[in-house]
């Protein structure tokens, strides 16, 4: 993790934007600019039982979309009972009903005095990191960010950070949404945001059925953006078809899955439209990789939750009873739900991630097999070895040898 940066500044003094460290083009604007702090305090005589309860996060006229929620600040100046319910974020979004989402102490906050770093996920859609640190009335406090993200795209109402009432009090240095607007290209360019390619062949083999939708989606999106230029989109639609191929193959497919790229390509060289072009892509997607288009269903919502939470904790001891108990299923429910999501078992889809993450590594960074493996999780080298080997017909070894001659 990066180390925090200090953040000089003064009560009620405009915060710098890190919208930067999103590190993708999609649009994020700030919706509140002056730092807002909310009442608290252990006793009648206190300063901070001046502030105001509920915070307003007031939307621009048109606004997007929401992929993302961001709120950053000092969240929790002075002490809390660990387990009680601090704060909340209340959300409405088009055509549902006030959403309630719920901040608590010793999970999505500490005593802001404590500048130890944070990164916390509690799989219920929010993350927490430690960013930096602030003086605030001569105090340094822990600045965190806090993001609450969606698993579709969501037209906000209404949107509101409202304090409890416990002796907590918490500052608001910055707020803005993320919205899905992407720009127009190609999609697998390194600079745009979505599915790489590299990531695409990764998603295929480990079957996560939710990042492979977003990618035929955002394949759809470029084809009707590629004004009238015909080539380059078929040209987009082969390529997505290649790597998915590929991927299959790869993940013990049949050899024949050959044929169906040279019929992929004879059918997108005699379409004359884009919407030509997208019928045939997506008929040819269904017929390749089907049983990662299957219906969403009520739970894929819950997976879709879960699988965001393996990708930032792979390496971690994750346990699918716990997880299960997050999402109140029973164990056999959760099993039994994962595995119709993704066509695996929890544990083996899991493994499967962490080789995908390590042979990234083994091609990209120059650190050694045994590096690798304990960065993705695994306690013996030899166990790694022995799986990697299982799973790509090549020795770790001879990746990174490969890697290393590489020009």
């Amino acid at each position: 993790m990066k180390p925090p940066v200090r953040i000089e500044a003064e009560f009620c003094r405009q915060f710098p934007s890190p919208a930067w460290e999103l590190g993708c083009p999609h649009l994020a604007f700030s919706i509140h600019e002056r730092c807002w702090r909310s009442h608290g305090g252990s006793t009648n005589g206190h300063p901070h039982r001046g502030f105001p309860k509920a915070l307003d996060l007031m939307l621009p006229e048109g606004a997007p979309r929401a992929q993302s929620l961001h709120l950053i600040g000092i969240f929790g100046m002075g002490e809390d009972e660990r387990g009680r319910q601090g704060a909340a974020l209340k959300i409405r979004v088009q055509g549902e009903d006030l959403k309630t989402i719920p901040l608590i102490s010793g999970s999505h906050y500490t005593d802001a005095s404590d500048l130890d770093i944070r990164d916390i996920q509690e799989g219920d859609g929010t993350h927490v990191r430690t960013i930096g640190t602030i003086v605030l009335d001569g105090t340094e406090w822990r600045v965190d960010w806090l993001t609450l993200d969606f698993i579709t795209p969501q037209t906000i109402e209404e949107w509101r950070f409202a304090d409890l009432g416990t002796p907590a009090s918490f500052v608001i240095l910055e707020a803005f949404i993320e919205s899905t607007t992407e720009p127009v290209g190609c999609p697998f360019h390194s600079s745009a945001p979505g599915v790489s390619l590299q990531e695409l062949g990764a998603v295929v083999r480990v079957g996560d059925a939710d990042r492979f939708r977003k990618a035929v989606q955002q394949v759809r999106d470029a084809i009707h953006s590629v004004a009238g230029d015909l080539d380059e989109a078929r040209g987009l639609a082969l390529t997505f078809l290649a790597v998915t191929a590929a991927a299959m193959l790869e993940a013990g497919a049949p050899r024949s899955i050959h044929r169906f790229q040279l019929e992929a390509a004879r059918a997108l060289e005699s379409t004359s439209s884009e919407a030509e072009i997208v019928e045939q892509f997506e008929r040819l997607v269904h017929q390749g990789a089907g049983h990662l288009l299957e219906p969403v269903t009520d739970h894929d919502g819950l997976i879709a939750k879960v699988l965001q939470l393996i990708d930032r904790n792979f390496m971690k001891d994750l346990d699918d009873d716990e997880i299960a108990q997050q999402l109140g299923l029973s164990r056999s429910h959760f099993r039994f739900l994962f595995r119709k999501s993704t066509g695996q078992p929890f544990y083996q889809y899991v493994v499967a991630l962490r080789l995908e993450r390590a042979r990234e590594l083994l091609m990209e960074e120059p650190i050694n097999v045994q590096e690798v493996a304990a960065r993705v999780g695994f306690g013996s080298t030899a166990h790694f070895s022995r799986l990697f080997q299982r799973r790509f017909k090549v020795a770790p070894s001879a990746i990174r040898q490969r890697a290393r001659m590489a020009p």
